[in-house]
């Protein structure tokens, strides 16, 4: 996290993780079902937590792995995720790493260190995403 200083006083911004979650599905199902469940979940979850702000992390663009199966599920459940956050959040946005940091007023890399912090490093992914989001109410 960057601290602000001034002559008088310092200002170090913070993040309190309250509360983290994660959904775990089997791919071995048929794939719209897949999604429509991750969709639920999430819209449940985002209704009971009624944030002001929602921010999904996009995946990074990697010509190595663009065709295989695992990034274009990950996409896929990202699309998914996302429409049903805007459901519930008309403030949801989705944002790359690079565009997250951005936001952040940092590079990538910084926003990612600095998310890797908080909440002992786990999720730091969607870490960096809040922390974009709480910066520049995305």
């Amino acid at each position: 996290m960057t601290p602000t200083l001034s002559p008088d006083r310092a200002a170090v911004p913070s993040v309190v993780v309250s509360s983290s979650f994660e959904f775990k599905e089997d791919f071995g199902e048929d794939l719209a079902s897949l999604l429509g469940t991750l969709a639920k979940k999430v819209s449940g979850r985002i209704r009971s937590i009624d944030p002001d702000v929602v921010v999904v992390r996009r995946a990074d663009w990697n010509r190595n792995t663009g065709g295989q199966r695992g990034p274009r599920l990950r996409l896929l459940a990202e699309g998914a995720i996302t429409g049903a956050a805007h459901e519930v959040v008309q403030a949801t946005r989705i944002r790359t790493g690079k565009e997250c940091g951005t936001d952040y007023g940092a590079s990538k890399a910084q926003i990612d260190a600095d998310a890797s912090q908080v909440h002992g490093g786990k999720y730091s992914e969607a870490t960096a995403a809040a922390l974009c989001g709480l910066v520049a109410g995305a």
